[in-house]
Order: structure tokens, then C-alpha cells, then sequence
């Protein structure tokens, strides 16, 4: 409103200016052209100079207006098209997460036409084809997203290796990833698809790699899954168990499963031997005080003095005693087999002690006695 009147002011004063300069001397202009003259005073000429340009600038401001404002129209629907694309497509992506595949087909199709990123549409609406059943409109979906936008490359790739994790197509979620990004998401997705296949050797050399991208707990039960698979699989050498076992964490390494798996599976028996003998200084275990007790005949009397040896600092231990007696039996010395045998029941009512002195009360013909230790080891 100021401003309204400070231009008025202005245009008053120099009216009067303009005005009393042309009654002082009003001035002569002759335009001649073309045989035609035009006569006028010089401040009549001015005027309406600048009445041509007042003019002319209006002119161009209501052009601009009604141009914008048929501009503002376009933009308008073609904001609103666009709005109603995201809304078809947002509402597609809740009946997708919903579960309901064919109205979210429905609604992520309506939504392409407008949609800034029609990949997002094409990516869904193979998810949806997946959960249908639709292979052929799952692929097809997935090559028009290729199309509308190829730097989506990674995240197709992605969406198709994951729904054909999700039908369980494993061979074909490897496929997928080769090539592909390679993030904890991706690495995971892989670890999966392996362990599917039974393919150890293959996480073996996927292992550094999940170390960054798991937490401590299940990187240490997935390396315990793959030594034990690799020391029970029989087209693996006794070279490949031990060097899987040596390469493990020391967690894995004293692990009782894994050690038994190696005795059980391994035909280096100085090497049990000494890996056990090894685990059981540091960490008594009494599983694997027995496990030391059925390696084979090599390392018998090695063994023996072993376990006498430990007797010093494991004086009352069942399975200690249980141990001895296996030796002794395993060496023809059946006397102090059964008093190992009996020691192990009375420090720990040993159900192996009790089955084995049956074997031998039998052997030797005293079947009351082999009968008593027999109801023993079957006891509840």
C-alpha cells in the first residue's frame, strides 16, 4: 500500500514537472517518411512514448499471466496423474505385504503409467507374480525393469535371487548372485543358498567374507556346521579334515562334537591322539576322556600311560576310570579292566561300565553277575 503510493506520488510530481516544462515551451518534432509527415509538440511525443511502453509492458505481463496460468494447468494434472500413481502403487505394495497378490497386481499395474520410477512397480509385480505361481510373468517383469531403468542392475539382480530363494530354487539364487552386488545382504542370501545345497566347499571359501557380515554366535555355529560336514564327508581325506580342523577357531577346535567327529572319521590316529591329549590339559572334558579311550591299537600303550598319569590331579572321575578299563580290555588285561569297570560305577554308576562288565562277567561264565550289571546299565 505504500509502495502504491510513493508510485503515485511520483507520477504526480513528474506530471507537473512534464507540464509546466511544455507550457514554458512545448517543443517541435517532424517525423518525415515516405513522402508522409507526422507534426507534433515534443512533449506530446514523449507521452506517448511512454504510454506505448506502459502499454507494451502490460502486454507482456497479461501474456505471461495467461500463458503461466495454462502452464500451472498442465503441471497441475500432470502432478495430480503422478499423485495417483504413487497412490495406486503404494496401495499395490500394501496388499503385496498383505498377502493378497492379485489386487496387488491390480494396483501396481495402474500405477506405471504415470510413475517416476516404474522400476519399483515392474520389481513388485514380479514378487506378486512369484507368490502367484506366474513364472512367465515373473521373468517378464523383471526384463521390463531392466528396460525402464538398466542402473537398477543390482537390485534386480537382487529380487531375483530372492524370490527364487523364497520358492526354494537355490541353484537358481546362486545363479542369480554371481555378478551381483556384493554387500552383507547378498553375502547372507549365498550362505543361505550353500548351506541349502550342501555345497561346503564353497562356504569354506565364503567363510572370511560372512565373518564381517555375521555376529559372533552364528559366524562360530556356521564354521562348527561346516567343519563337522566337511570331517563327516566321505569324499574327503584325512589330509582335508585335519587341515579344516586346524584352520577352525579355537572354540571349534575344542568343541567336543568336532573332536569326536574327527576321531570318529579320521584314520591319523597319533594325530587324535595327540589333539586330545592336547584339549583335555587345557580343558577336561569327560566325553572326551572317553573318545581317547576308543582310538584304535596303535597308540594303545601311549594311551595307558596317559591316563594313569592323569589319575594324579582326576583321582575320583567315572569316566576316567571308564577309560582305563577300555585300555586295559582293549590290552587283554581283564583283571584291572573289571576293577576300572567297578571304580567307574561307584564314582558315577557308569552305565558303559555296567555294560561292559557284563560282557566280561559273561565271557568269563558268571552269568549272576553279567545279569546284575546288565539290569544296572538298563536301569532308568
Amino acid at each position: 500500500m505504500k509502495r502504491r503510493l510513493l508510485y503515485l506520488l511520483i507520477v504526480i510530481v513528474a506530471a507537473g514537472v512534464l507540464g509546466t516544462l511544455a507550457a514554458k515551451d512545448p517543443g517541435y518534432v517532424l517525423i518525415s517518411y515516405d513522402g508522409t509527415t507526422l507534426q507534433t509538440g515534443l512533449w506530446v511525443f514523449l507521452g506517448a512514448i511512454v504510454l506505448f511502453l506502459v502499454l507494451l509492458r502490460l502486454t507482456l505481463k497479461l501474456g505471461r499471466t495467461v500463458f503461466g496460468t495454462a502452464n500451472r494447468v498442465k503441471s497441475w494434472r500432470k502432478t495430480r496423474m503422478v499423485g495417483k500413481s504413487i497412490e495406486h502403487t503404494n496401495r499395490g505394495l500394501l496388499y503385496l505385504q498383505e498377502g493378497n497378490a492379485d489386487r496387488a497386481e491390480r494396483f501396481l499395474t495402474s500405477g506405471i503409467k504415470h510413475q517416476p520410477q516404474p522400476v519399483v512397480n515392474y520389481l513388485h509385480l514380479a514378487r506378486a507374480a512369484n507368490e502367484s505361481g506366474k513364472s512367465d510373468d515373473r521373468e517378464k517383469f523383471l526384463r521390463l525393469a531392466a528396460e525402464a531403468d538398466p542402473s537398477a542392475s543390482a537390485a534386480i539382480v537382487m529380487t531375483r535371487a530372492e524370490l527364487a530363494a523364497s520358492r526354494g530354487d537355490w541353484q537358481a539364487c546362486l545363479d542369480a548372485l554371481e555378478g551381483g552386488p556384493s554387500n552383507q545382504r547378498s553375502t547372507r542370501l549365498k550362505k543361505d543358498a550353500i548351506v541349502a545345497l550342501g555345497n561346503w566347499s564353497a562356504l569354506e571359501k565364503l567363510m572370511p567374507s560372512l565373518q564381517k557380515h555375521l555376529g559372533d554366535s552364528v559366524y562360530a555355529s556356521l564354521e562348527k556346521k561346516l567343519v563337522l560336514e566337511t570331517l563327516s564327508d566321505i569324499e574327503a581325506n584325512d589330509e582335508k579334515r585335519l587341515r579344516i580342523y586346524r584352520d577352525a577357531s579355537e572354540a571349534v577346535r575344542v568343541d567336543s562334537d568336532v573332536l569326536n567327529s574327527l576321531c570318529r572319521h579320521s584314520q591319523y590316529e597319533k594325530e587324535a591322539e595327540v589333539i586330545l591329549r592336547r584339549v583335555l590339559k587345557n580343558s577336561w572334558q569327560p566325553d572326551l576322556v572317553e573318545t581317547y579311550a576308543k582310538l584304535g591299537k596303535e597308540t594303545l600303550s601311549k594311551r595307558l600311560k596317559t591316563a594313569l598319569g592323569w589319575k594324579k590331579h582326576h583321582p575320583i572321575d567315572a569316566s576316567l576310570e571308564y577309560c582305563l578299563g577300555l585300555i586295559y580290555e582293549a590290552q587283554d588285561m581283564k583283571v584291572e579292566a573289571i576293577t576300572a569297570f567297578e571304580s567307574a560305577i561307584e564314582y558315577g554308576s557308569h552305565r558303559g561300565a555296567s555294560r561292559q562288565l557284563a560282557n566280561l562277567y559273561a565271557f568269563q561264565g558268571e552269568h549272576q553277575k553279567s545279569n546284575e550289571y546288565l539290569n544296572m546299565a538298563l536301569r532308568p
